[in-house]
């Protein structure tokens, strides 16, 4: 007796993917200013214009955020939870954002918010901005310290469930943003004359001599700083 197999064709297709066998889980090294300054803020205003030149490696990076940071007294009355005074507050905010979406240096870069911000030129790795504008709120005089985060362009080759970083920041620079209005007017309160007496009793002569001939001047509080 003889017996026959016959073998089934089992080949399952897949769709055919291409991996990038560069994926990193983080850009290249950390971006670096080359340029950066803060300019063209209008009298009253409460925003700052950026501008600069910011290098990154381009073929890791799909995006950077422009944080900034810097300490704020804030002119408070003198508690008992907290008898010093100035407060000092410590403020964060998020200037701009650029997101690296044409690594062939023909197009204009976008923020996430769809504003044009700048070029990235390949040949270099830096990114050229002029005109974002970084909100601060107020038209106070601040010292402000900036920095880059630096976003992987490969985030989604790997596991996002894990705790992963897929940014790299960079080192801070400091700008000094200066002031886009006058001090208000001070409001004054009331004015008291300084003045002291010195008498003389040393000898049989008894005299009084007044000395000092100026004032104190008391405003309001707003004025203090």
């Amino acid at each position: 007796m003889s017996i026959s197999i016959r073998l089934m064709d089992t080949t399952i297709l897949t769709k055919l993917m291409r991996l990038p066998l560069h994926a990193v889980q983080q850009p290249l090294g950390k971006a670096i200013f080359v340029r950066f300054i803060a300019f063209n803020r209008l009298v009253g205003g409460t925003a700052v214009s950026l501008e600069g030149e910011i290098k990154i490696h381009g073929k890791s990076t799909i995006k950077i955020d422009l944080i900034a940071e810097w300490i704020e007294p804030l002119d408070l009355p003198p508690t008992h939870d907290n008898p010093s005074c100035p407060v000092i507050k410590n403020c964060k905010s998020h200037a701009t954002d650029v997101i690296v979406s044409d690594l062939s240096g023909k197009s204009l870069l976008l923020s996430s918010s769809g504003q044009y911000i700048g070029r990235y030129d390949p040949a270099t790795d830096i990114i050229s901005f002029r005109g974002p504008k970084h909100e601060l709120g107020d038209t106070k005089h601040r010292i402000v310290r900036y920095r880059v985060i630096a976003a992987s362009r490969f985030k989604e080759y790997f596991d996002s469930q894990g705790s992963l970083d897929f940014t790299r920041v960079s080192e801070e620079i400091t700008l000094n943003v200066l002031s886009s209005a006058r001090p208000s007017p001070p409001k004054l309160l009331y004015v008291l004359p300084t003045y002291g007496w010195e008498r003389q009793t040393r000898t049989n002569l008894i005299a009084s001599e007044r000395k000092g001939r100026g004032i104190r001047v008391f405003l309001d509080r707003t004025n203090s700083m």
